[in-house]
């Protein structure tokens, strides 16, 4: 059994990430900046930081903190970097000052890719300022004893106060909202389920370095839109293909292509990863039975 703190333990990853490590036989210690997790304190502050990781006293560390929201963070690049930066620096010297046997796992995005993928980890080419904050985070967790993880999810959110892409699409379709599904961005996330499976694997193994961690294959997201609402059964009238550069949507620019290229982590994990269509057709049933 590992002692693991989880900062940023109450957003949409960390909020099934938490009981899986705990019910996996893990010690799991959480943080967020909210009264809801097991330590509250603001990891933007340097002093902070390391005042937290001395008290607990980790194996492990596996930081979800992050600004998420491409458009506010190409409006508000200061807050990115605090977010997506900063933190993990903090983190990255408070590990070397005051918990030198602790190990990062730093959850990182696809978004850091663009061109034609399927790409691998040499293939960074940051395109908006949040895969640029993220790149950065990249960088300096690595400065540690540290393994990177690049990787998207769907699947159901049981966090009260974040809502997934799938549940987006679900939701939407359910209740015959007219959506913009993209034609011109590919993707290939996991499900959350199988995420958080290889997070735990990472866990116990801890070997550093930065690593894709995507479904194989990969489509578009309205062709995700349209095969996950299909296999549900609800009316696809609703769901209308654009592009994401058309329309006034979204003023900041989206990558097109980021799929990736995981092989490194299978092989150097022992892990079989799945392909997108059959992770989409997992989800099924949880949201067929989803109230």
């Amino acid at each position: 059994m590992s002692r693991i703190v989880v900062t940023g333990a109450s957003g949409l990853l960390g909020s099934s990430l938490v009981p899986f490590l705990r019910l996996s036989g893990h010690d799991v210690v959480t943080q967020s900046r909210g009264p809801v997790t097991d330590h509250c304190c603001d990891l933007t502050e340097g002093k902070s930081a390391s005042s937290f990781l001395r008290r607990v006293q980790p194996e492990l560390l596996i930081n979800l903190v992050a600004l998420t929201n491409v458009d506010q963070c190409e409006q508000m690049p200061a807050a990115a970097f605090l977010a997506n930066v900063r933190v993990v620096e903090n983190l990255a010297v408070a590990i070397h000052n005051d918990c030198p046997g602790c190990h990062l796992i730093q959850i990182s995005t696809d978004q850091v890719y663009d061109g034609t993928g399927p790409h691998c980890e040499c293939d960074a080419l940051p395109k908006n300022y949040y895969a640029l904050s993220k790149f950065a985070g990249e960088v300096v967790a690595l400065k540690c004893s540290a393994t990177v993880l690049r990787t998207n999810f769907i699947g159901p959110s049981v966090c009260s106060q974040r809502r997934s892409l799938s549940d987006w699409v679900v939701e939407s379709l359910r209740n015959r909202k007219q959506i913009t599904v993209f034609d011109d961005i590919i993707f290939s996330p996991l499900t959350i389920a199988t995420l958080i499976r290889c997070i735990e694997i990472t866990a116990r193994l801890r070997k550093p370095g930065l690593f894709n961690l995507g479904a194989k294959g990969g489509m578009s997201k309205a062709e995700f839109a349209l095969m996950l609402g299909s296999a549900l059964g609800l009316p696809l009238d609703t769901a209308i293909r654009g592009k994401s550069t058309l329309g006034g949507i979204s003023p900041t620019y989206r990558p097109k292509d980021m799929r990736m290229n995981s092989s490194r982590f299978e092989t150097t994990f022992g892990v079989q990863l799945p392909e997108f269509s059959s992770e989409i057709s997992s989800l099924v049933p949880l949201y067929s039975n989803a109230t």
